[in-house]
């Protein structure tokens, strides 16, 4: 059994390190809240084990975390502080958590609704996370997760003479591709972002996640405010206030990093506005003025 240090720096490895310097995530089996919440515990352990992995992580993501804090805030790497917290570390695990219900990878290991069940479990621990304390915790919290959303998820179709198969994430076996023309292969290929995740299979899957995944995007961007606002202009879920982002905006330093995360959304944040303005609210109003 893994240790809670080993879940942290897994978590790390396959979510948030890639996250932010723009490599590949890795879906796999769920973490679960469980191990998620002893992930989050044991960052910030004194043991040799905790601090070694904390050493080989942060070696390699240190620097491009600081540049992306620096789009919104010219703050150093002293300020930025280590960088990470608990709450950060348990955020990622939820929200792999509700994407990994999808890969049909994990059918093996789920009976009846449990696919359900694993993004509901992801909901309410989300929904029962405390938002961002301060400006510099939300700052960070987006500078870990906020480009998770926008991630791409593919899928692609093959066909040839005698069957087909579907393959998610990944590219089909060469064999599979040889001799197009002989044995009359076709290969189609689908990328959408996370956030239409479930556009990407049958309808049955579609049918029974589509309505929960959503629900966890809500909570997700509930727990991160400047993602929040930084994805105001989504189709689903819809943007509205909530008290972290009321919270945030409220004050003069919240508003103005709101006003730059907005900035450096899709189309230089014209969606955003139109969104939040549409909310018809009077903190719309002083970040999109």
């Amino acid at each position: 059994m893994k240790t809670a240090a080993q879940i942290y720096g897994e978590i790390v490895r396959r979510v948030l390190a890639p996250a932010v310097a723009s490599g590949p995530i890795v879906l796999g089996r769920p973490f679960g809240p469980r191990r998620a919440r002893l992930a989050a515990e044991a960052f910030g352990e004194s043991s040799a084990e905790s601090i070694a992995l904390a050493r080989e992580i942060g070696e390699g993501i240190e620097q491009a975390l600081v540049e992306r804090v620096r789009r919104f805030s010219p703050m150093d790497a002293g300020a930025l502080g280590s960088g990470l917290d608990g709450p950060t570390i348990a955020l990622a695990a939820h929200l792999h958590d509700a994407m990994a219900a999808f890969h049909p990878d994990l059918a093996g290991l789920f009976r009846g609704s449990a696919r359900t069940e694993v993004i509901e479990l992801a909901i309410e621990a989300m929904v029962a996370m405390p938002p961002p304390s301060t400006v510099r915790e939300a700052l960070l919290r987006h500078a870990w997760l906020g480009t998770l959303p926008r991630f791409t998820l593919s899928r692609v179709d093959v066909s040839w003479w005698t069957g087909h198969d579907t393959f998610y994430g990944q590219e089909p076996p060469a064999r599979l591709l040889a001799w197009p023309e002989v044995r009359k292969v076709v290969r189609a290929e689908r990328k959408v972002p996370a956030l239409r995740l479930p556009e990407l299979f049958d309808a049955r899957v579609s049918n029974a996640l589509a309505e929960p995944f959503a629900r966890a995007l809500a909570a997700f961007f509930a727990a991160s405010p400047l993602t929040d606002l930084a994805f105001a202009g989504r189709l689903a879920p819809p943007f509205t206030w909530t008290t972290a982002t009321r919270t945030l905006v409220a004050t003069k330093a919240g508003n103005r990093l709101a006003r730059r995360v907005i900035a450096s959304s899709e189309e230089g944040g014209r969606f955003a506005r139109e969104a939040i303005a549409a909310t018809r609210a009077p903190e719309a109003a002083s970040i999109t003025a």
